[in-house]
């Protein structure tokens, strides 16, 4: 049986301090999220939010939605601990400051907000955040397919 998991990452990265007009075509940023190709029903599994060639960047905002009919969010509790847990860029943790439901209460889309304390940037490629998932179709190995686009 085929899961297909719509995830719309969008990245309303208040990022970047530099105008839009000294960014070239090969200093963009790209956004991807990477999963498993397959996984087992009733599993877990993990889906990291990446991005490439972050400078400077000392905040982030992303929504992944997702069907709640097929996954959940690990961590039932909104905003849990253990739901969306830190990303990596470079030699940066990047916290995750929080994370809710969007509409909050109302699984199948989440806000994941974040930022880096101080003056402290991230510059380099990484990861944002893991967002970690069980599988709740109950028969056989699952097809886990993963769409995504920056807006």
């Amino acid at each position: 049986m085929k899961i297909f998991v719509s995830i719309l990452a969008l990245l309303c990265l208040a990022l970047w301090s530099i105008p839009a007009s000294t960014v070239s075509a090969a200093d963009a940023v790209t956004v991807s999220i990477s999963t498993p190709a397959n996984v087992v029903a009733g599993g877990k599994f993990v889906a990291t939010v990446n991005v490439t060639q972050v400078t400077a960047c000392n905040s982030y905002q992303f929504q992944i939605n997702y069907d709640p009919t097929l996954i959940r969010i690990d961590d039932p509790a909104e905003g849990g601990a253990q739901g969306v847990t830190t990303g990596l860029i470079g030699t940066t943790v990047v916290p995750v400051d929080m994370w809710t439901f969007y509409p909050r209460s109302s699984p199948g889309a989440i806000k994941v907000v974040g930022h880096v304390s101080g003056n402290h940037t991230m510059t380099d490629a990484g990861s944002l955040a893991q967002i970690h998932f069980t599988v709740l179709n109950s028969s056989g190995h699952s097809n886990l397919t993963t769409i995504y686009s920056m807006v």
